[in-house]
């Protein structure tokens, strides 16, 4: 008798493990499918865009502890789309999906601990959490850190350092790596000056419509830095640059080539890109988001 209620009480604990081991795949597949169908919702594919709907379900799906939803709804409530701005509420859910792994929310929570949005400003903090996600290899993350070993923001300043994270990010494909590498290599910063490689990764980050490397490309044409002097080409990149506005290509064609004395520094003619809050905005990009 007492083998027999053993064998039963054996086969209801084994019974009790298959229910919460096939609850907890049922929770698993509807909050994936509940985030799946928010990002369709936000985003208007195959469903009339609806962002409210979309906040609706990635919060059921967050609840649930998936963690893409998490961060998905931290992007909600920081940009306010769909929901209330609130920027407290998404450094908790980016906490959540940080510590959990994902990378594109310890990079948003590296920024906002930067800022001091939404939480108290923390260097620390902004630099262990940066560093987290660029060792996963976010090249945002690794570009972001360059540039504060470039800029000495929260460390000591260290240029070397600042051209090996500018390298990870730029090989990645990244064009404000690569427009940064290119600047490093013209000025001799943190590495040998080679005008040569600066063409290079100058072009890489033009080539992809970034308007101050192809302004910048156009400067190393005008004046034969690391390339054959060709005004042709030197217009042609001015041009491109100026069509999205930008206002030194606009100055350059606005004055006589041949009369020109250009004789400014590398850094002044591009130093209204080295703005910090310019270049983090493609950390709040969905699209990064999206293609993780």
């Amino acid at each position: 008798m007492k083998i027999l209620k053993n064998k039963y009480c054996f086969v209801v604990f084994l019974c009790g493990c298959l229910i919460i081991v096939i609850t907890g795949c049922t929770n698993y597949n509807l909050a994936t499918t509940q985030y799946h169908d928010g990002l369709c919702y936000f985003l208007g594919k195959g469903v009339a865009m609806d962002k409210a709907k979309a906040v609706d379900l990635f919060s059921k799906a967050a609840w649930a502890g998936n963690v893409d939803a998490q961060y998905a709804l931290g992007l909600c409530y920081y940009n306010g789309d769909g929901v209330t701005m609130d920027k407290a509420k998404a450094v908790d859910l980016f906490s959540k999906a940080a510590w959990a792994g994902d990378v594109g929310a310890q990079r948003m929570l590296g920024v906002c601990y930067f800022y001091g949005i939404g939480v108290a400003f923390d260097m620390v903090k902004a630099m262990e959490w940066s560093h987290k996600a660029a060792a996963q290899g976010d090249a945002v993350a690794q570009f972001f850190i360059g540039m504060h070993y470039l800029m000495g923001l929260g460390d000591a300043m260290d240029k070397a350092k600042a051209v090996v994270w500018f390298s990870k990010a730029a090989e990645q494909g990244l064009a404000e790596a690569q427009f940064g590498l290119g600047v490093c290599y013209y000025e001799g910063k943190g590495v040998a000056m080679d005008k040569v490689k600066a063409v290079e990764w100058l072009r890489k980050a033009a080539e992809q419509g970034l308007a101050g490397a192809q302004f910048a490309l156009g400067e190393c044409y005008y004046n034969g830095d690391g390339v054959a002097k060709d005004r042709a080409k030197a217009e042609e990149w001015y041009r491109k640059a100026a069509a999205q506005g930008n206002t030194d290509a606009q100055s350059r064609l606005n004055k006589s080539y041949n009369n020109k004395n250009n004789n400014n520094s590398f850094g002044d003619t591009i130093k209204t890109y080295w703005n910090v809050s310019k270049f983090m905005w493609d950390a709040f990009r969905w699209d990064a988001f999206i293609n993780k």
